[in-house]
């Protein structure tokens, strides 16, 4: 890294620790917000690999990744350990407006692993150019805007952050913590709509589920189609679960089946 900078070097900060991220802010904001953990942060970046030439000097090489080629912004919760940790610390070190570039070693990158199908090798040092902190939102904000830009009513939110909408009434009873549930569903994510599982008929003791579903089913009486929108300390808190990154708010389109017991 110190190579590839040169004379640049004093122009980069460096993210504590023995091995850290260097990273040199622009667009300076310095009265803007700064992410901190469980808030989410939307960014856009560049990433290539640092390549060493045969004659010892190191330059940029190949791009391996870039949110350009999906023309979305990359949203993730701050110290969620779904990205890689030293581009984690660097977005921490930004406010919201500001623009960096941040060089990895591989210990705060993929460390031994190969990734993005072998386009990073072993031990590959990282440089993300071009990277940008569009946005700093708390989960509820998310909810929010979800909720405003699908033009969803809200029936009622709790105190518990859950936001409940019903969609078409059912004619049967309202569901208890002991009985036996069966339901329909669709999970997407409350950042940008994308469908993570999709389920029609899903069986389940309703006291054993998370704890948005226990409170927002108990909502909604059999027949019933429903949206239930939470907060990931409703859902999957700070560990995630399978493909639902930890700090994830959560979209439950519902329809209860059944039930009985």
């Amino acid at each position: 890294i110190e190579k590839y900078l040169g004379n640049n070097l004093t122009s980069f900060a460096k993210t504590s620790g023995t091995f850290g991220t260097y990273y040199q802010i622009t667009n300076l904001k310095p009265d803007s917000i700064k992410p901190t953990a469980g808030l989410l942060a939307s960014v856009t970046y560049k990433g290539y690999l640092l390549s060493k030439l045969n004659d010892g000097s190191v330059v940029k090489g190949n791009l391996f990744d870039a949110t350009t080629t999906v023309s979305k912004p990359l949203i993730f919760g701050i110290d969620n350990t779904f990205v890689i940790q030293g581009f984690n610390d660097a977005v921490k070190q930004m406010r919201k407006g500001e623009k960096a570039t941040f060089l990895l070693p591989s210990c705060l990158a993929f460390g031994s692993r190969e990734s993005y199908q072998g386009q990073i090798p072993a031990y590959a040092t990282l440089l993300f150019e071009d990277v940008e902190l569009l946005d700093v939102r708390t989960e509820d904000q998310v909810l929010q805007q979800y909720i405003k830009a699908n033009n969803i009513v809200v029936t009622t939110k709790t105190s518990s952050g859950l936001y409940y909408a019903s969609l078409s009434p059912g004619t049967g009873n309202f569901p208890t913590d002991n009985q036996n549930i069966t339901v329909s569903y669709v999970l997407k994510f409350a950042t940008d709509g994308t469908i993570v599982q999709q389920n029609p008929a899903f069986p389940s003791v309703l006291s054993n589920l998370i704890d948005g579903w226990k409170e927002g089913i108990k909502l909604m009486k059999v027949g019933e189609k429903a949206i239930l929108l939470m907060p990931s300390s409703l859902a999957y808190k700070s560990t995630g679960s399978g493909a639902i990154p930890p700090y994830t708010p959560l979209v439950f389109e519902i329809t209860l089946i059944s039930a009985t017991g």
